[in-house]
């Protein structure tokens, strides 16, 4: 059965299936590949099945995932990449979904399963996958990284006299540390911080002391989840 963090991270940025020593081989790395690969068409199924485009696996995405899945299985942690959003660039939003299981159909199941990471796997804006894995103990150690890249087009301008409801929507993205905006700028107003618009240090402090408060996943990230619970109780 896969295994997933409880701090589901990462579903979406922008808004980020456990381990121990492992033995990378050079003959290992093909098997590797065929995770990555069997666990596409899976991803790809789930998404057309519900009507959207397939993702298009990207190289960089796969360095950045392949790394990571190695450093989980290096150091025994199941965890989300808290460097993500540096190491991938041209990025309008990211998420990541990390697991351990002992087979793809297992990690599969696993992500499907759990609403923060389906809704990375069926989020429209994303466009892009990077899936690596590694193996310790004899699981399988995945990270698949999701991104919507920056399109060059003029900036949608949010006009004054926003309604207060459209401001309460859930943004459609995960918002965590490093990314920026009106969304960003209302979580603020809704934890009693001082409001600039950018996901940094005090605010991923803020939002994983609400969390722990209200007995959600400790992640310091801002997904549907942390969004609806500060809604229902800040507003």
């Amino acid at each position: 059965m896969g295994e997933l963090p409880r701090n589901t991270l990462l579903p979406r940025l922008g808004a980020v299936a456990a381990i121990c020593a492992a033995f990378f081989l050079g003959a290992a790395d093909s098997s590797y590949a065929s995770v990555g690969s069997s666990y596409l068409n899976i991803l790809n199924q789930e998404r057309t099945s519900h009507g959207l485009a397939p993702l298009h696996s990207n190289a960089r995405l796969t360095s950045v995932a392949s790394d990571w899945a190695r450093q989980m299985a290096a150091r025994g942690v199941l965890q989300h990449n808290p460097a993500l959003t540096s190491e991938v660039r041209q990025w309008r939003s990211l998420g990541e979904n990390v697991g351990r299981g002992a087979s793809v159909r297992d990690l599969a199941h696993a992500f499907w399963a759990s609403a923060e990471h389906r809704d990375n796997i069926l989020d429209p804006g994303f466009t892009q996958v990077g899936i690596a894995a590694a193996i310790a103990d004899h699981r399988i150690y995945i990270a698949v990284e999701f991104r919507e890249p920056v399109r060059h087009a003029t900036p949608t301008v949010r006009q004054h006299g926003t309604s207060r409801t459209s401001e309460r929507a859930y943004p459609g993205r995960l918002l965590m540390r490093g990314t920026e905006g009106p969304a960003v700028a209302y979580v603020q107003r809704l934890l009693g911080l001082s409001v600039n618009g950018f996901f940094g240090a005090a605010t991923q402090q803020a939002v994983l002391a609400f969390q722990r408060r209200h007995h959600l996943g400790v992640d310091g990230i801002v997904g549907p989840i942390t969004w609806g619970t500060l809604i229902r109780t800040r507003t």
